[in-house]
C-alpha cells in the first residue's frame, strides 16, 4: 500500500501544481477502517487555508451517482426497490404536500419528478 499512497500523493501534487484543483483530500479504507487521510493544497486560495484530512467539501452533483450506487447496491440485495417510498423507510421525511411526501419513490427522486 506503500508505493500506491506515495503515487497518489504525487499524483495530487501535480494536479495542485496544474492548476487543476486548488486543493484535495484523499482518504484510503480498508477493511471498514480509514488507513490513510491526508489533504493537499488549500481550500480557500484567498485566505491560503489548508486542506487537511478533515477539511469538510461541497460535493454538489457529485452525490447523485454516489448515491444512486449505494441505492443500486441495495437493489441488487434486495433490501430496497427503486419504487420503494421515502415515507416507508424514513418516517421522519416529509415534502411541502403530504401526498407527495407520502407517495414520493427512490425512482421519482432520481429522476427528479
Amino acid at each position: 500500500m506503500n508505493k500506491a499512497v506515495q503515487e497518489l500523493e504525487q499524483l495530487a501534487q501535480k494536479k495542485i501544481q496544474e492548476n487543476a484543483v486548488p486543493g484535495l483530500a484523499i482518504v484510503i479504507v480498508f477493511q471498514d477502517k480509514a488507513r490513510y487521510a491526508n489533504g493537499f493544497g488549500v481550500r480557500d486560495v484567498n485566505t491560503k487555508a489548508p486542506v487537511d484530512a478533515d477539511t469538510v467539501f461541497q460535493l454538489a452533483s457529485v452525490s447523485k451517482p454516489i448515491g444512486s450506487t449505494v441505492v443500486a447496491a441495495l437493489v441488487g440485495e434486495d433490501k430496497i426497490t427503486w419504487d420503494s417510498k421515502l415515507s416507508v423507510l424514513d418516517s421522519t421525511f416529509a415534502m411541502f404536500d403530504p401526498w407527495v411526501t407520502r407517495e414520493v419513490t427512490i425512482r421519482d427522486m432520481y429522476a427528479h419528478r
